[in-house]
């Protein structure tokens, strides 16, 4: 049996798509040491859930960080656990090739990594596509003419900034800073704010509730955590103006990014983007009013693509036509 699958590797989610169905499952594993042997104990959103509950003999990790392949014993147990779960009637006779959409900075070296866990994990024959790529094609942009397309993935972990004509990344910068990281800055300013202690899973969920760009957003959610001084449970309001700054400082970095990229093109590329605006992909796009935050201060117009999805789906469309397959993967 010859399987194709595309498979995109997220510091939250995992997302393969596989007979033009996708699968989801969050980027963690659950495990127990014993001596050098790792025994699994849950992958995906079930290892999530274990977060802060379970006991000290289980840890719980991401294998993937910032893009790239971080401890290559638990990305292979991932990496073969959620195969499993997407051919469940897989065997020896099974040959898997395979599209991995990655972050556009890739170096040589962590591609490598990436074609030694292919190896690991039964899959023949591999090809990369840049993550920009992939969503342009499965948002239905025509990437193929010499347009300027800015695209703007801002993921978890990173956030890639990339300009693409005629099939071809033409400039692309990445940043180490995402949604992970506002997390932590959420924590600190709840645990400022109110003298609470709060889970990274309790700030991950105040900023998809009540995440904004709005200086007087009335927008609140309630949260649980620990008293910083008794150590006892404590609950409160938090208010989406409270966490403003956070935003906007990170949004503002991103900004700057995004400002360098366009400040490197030709004339005609930045009119391009003057004309069509840049497009907003990944988790970081859902925050209120992101849109108008990056029109004031870039002053071109914002398409949010608010399709998970759209990677893998761009992706598979790429892998199903062979010429452009490997028109995109010699361009980039």
């Amino acid at each position: 049996m010859n399987v194709d699958l595309v498979i995109e590797f997220g510091d939250d989610y995992t997302y393969i798509n596989y007979n033009n169905r996708t699968y989801k499952e969050a980027s963690f594993v659950a495990f127990i040491k014993k001596g050098r042997n790792i025994k699994l104990q849950a992958f995906g959103e079930s290892a999530k859930k274990m977060l802060g509950k379970s006991d000290s003999s289980v840890f719980i990790e991401k294998p993937f960080k910032a893009g790239v392949i971080d401890n290559m014993e638990l990305a292979q147990i991932y990496l073969n656990s959620f195969i499993d779960k997407v051919l469940p009637h897989k065997n020896f006779a099974t040959k898997i090739k395979a599209v991995f959409v990655v972050n556009c900075a890739l170096e040589l070296e962590e591609k490598r990594a990436y074609e030694v866990l292919a190896i690991k994990c039964g899959i023949n024959q591999i090809w990369f596509i840049p993550s920009s790529v992939a969503v342009s094609v499965g948002a239905g942009l025509d990437i193929s003419k010499p347009d300027g397309r800015l695209m703007v993935g801002i993921g978890a972990g990173t956030t890639e900034i990339a300009c693409i004509s005629q099939n071809s990344i033409v400039n692309g910068y990445t940043i180490e800073l995402g949604g992970s990281v506002i997390d932590m800055a959420l924590v600190d300013t709840i645990n400022d704010r109110f003298g609470v202690v709060v889970s990274s899973l309790t700030a991950e969920r105040i900023k998809s509730e009540i995440g904004s760009l709005h200086p007087t957003d009335i927008a609140n959610t309630e949260f649980s955590g620990i008293d910083a001084l008794t150590r006892s449970s404590r609950t409160g309001t938090v208010f989406a103006k409270d966490l403003y700054e956070v935003f906007s400082i990170a949004y503002d970095k991103i900004c700057d990014g995004i400002g360098i990229v366009i400040s490197e093109l030709s004339a005609d590329l930045i009119n391009d983007i003057s004309r069509d605006g840049i497009y907003v992909y990944g988790s970081g796009s859902k925050v209120t009013d992101l849109e108008s935050f990056l029109r004031k201060r870039l002053d071109v117009p914002v398409n949010i693509l608010d399709d998970e999805t759209f990677g893998v789906k761009g992706a598979s469309a790429i892998f199903e036509d062979k010429k452009l397959l490997n028109e995109i993967v010699e361009k980039n």
